[in-house]
């Protein structure tokens, strides 16, 4: 993998900010001096972060090699990108998984649970998130965070609220048993986690209770990183808004929710709001 740090910093002067406001928030500064000057960085994590409060792809800073393209890691950034039969075709490879380190098979199994469930194979999807279940060890506390809303997000999709119910409340059950600095430290899982409480709230109804969960999730929003998860949470809100016939606060939150989807390039996400967006009469953001 070769990181190219001359492409941050062509776009940091580019929108005539410093490395400490880039930096603020994500990392200390000299992180990204180091990444500007030395092609350096330590956490893919905080480079995506970075790309992302750039406006930029981390494809443009990243170059892929052979064998990068058949890690885990790659295999991730597909699927953020929503990019299914791409990461299927890799990880469905026998010798992909026959390489992997035993700690990492109980990751293997939630992408390609992740993947099955794009696809729309609900049983195979099923099968692989037990698989990684299974595998997950009792320190792997981010992974099981995100197995189980995987999972519940699989049944809410096929309507078995029953079980999406059960898998939530066991989630939601291991967040509250860590403390504060250990939630925080997996702060993408937590959301996720609440996201689908809330989803769940939502369709049975209690509006009140999802907008609280709601509010669970912000405070594991990272502060000034726009990414997806600020989308999904405003997106849903608006959601909740409009069933509460609070229209205003409604059309409010969908317009946020597209703009910051437009700003990250998540077309997806763009198309599942637009037809929320012409209910409240708005067309000029498209």
């Amino acid at each position: 993998m070769i990181i190219r740090g001359s492409v941050i910093k062509s776009r940091r002067e580019e929108l005539s900010i410093s490395q400490q406001d880039l930096s603020r928030g994500i990392c200390h500064q000299s992180l990204v001096s180091r990444l500007e000057t030395s092609n350096h960085i330590t956490s893919m994590t905080i480079l995506q972060h970075l790309c992302q409060r750039l406006a930029i792809k981390l494809d443009d800073v990243v170059h892929w090699s052979e064998e990068d393209n058949q890690s885990l890691c790659h295999v991730r950034t597909l699927l953020e990108e929503h990019r299914y039969k791409e990461a299927r075709k890799i990880i469905s490879v026998p010798e992909f998984k026959a390489k992997l380190p035993s700690y990492t098979i109980a990751e293997f199994h939630l992408l390609y649970g992740q993947i099955e469930s794009g696809l729309k194979h609900t049983n195979l999807a099923v099968n692989h998130l037990n698989h990684a279940r299974a595998y997950a060890s009792p320190e792997q506390r981010q992974l099981t965070l995100e197995i189980e809303s995987e999972l519940a997000a699989v049944w809410i999709a096929e309507n078995d609220l029953e079980n999406a119910r059960e898998v939530i409340a066991n989630a939601i059950m291991l967040i509250n048993a860590m403390n504060r600095s250990k939630t925080h430290a997996h702060p993408k899982s937590c959301v996720s986690v609440y996201l689908r409480a809330a989803e769940l709230a939502m369709i049975d109804n209690e509006h009140k209770q999802a907008l609280e969960f709601l509010h669970d999730a912000r405070v594991y929003v990272p502060k000034m990183i726009l990414n997806s998860d600020i989308v999904k949470i405003n997106f849903l809100e608006g959601r909740i808004r409009l069933a509460l016939h609070n229209l205003h606060e409604s059309c409010h939150s969908f317009i946020k929710a597209y703009s910051d989807a437009e700003t990250i390039g998540d077309a997806k996400l763009m198309d599942d709001i637009v037809p929320y967006l012409r209910h409240h009469n708005v067309d000029q953001l498209f």
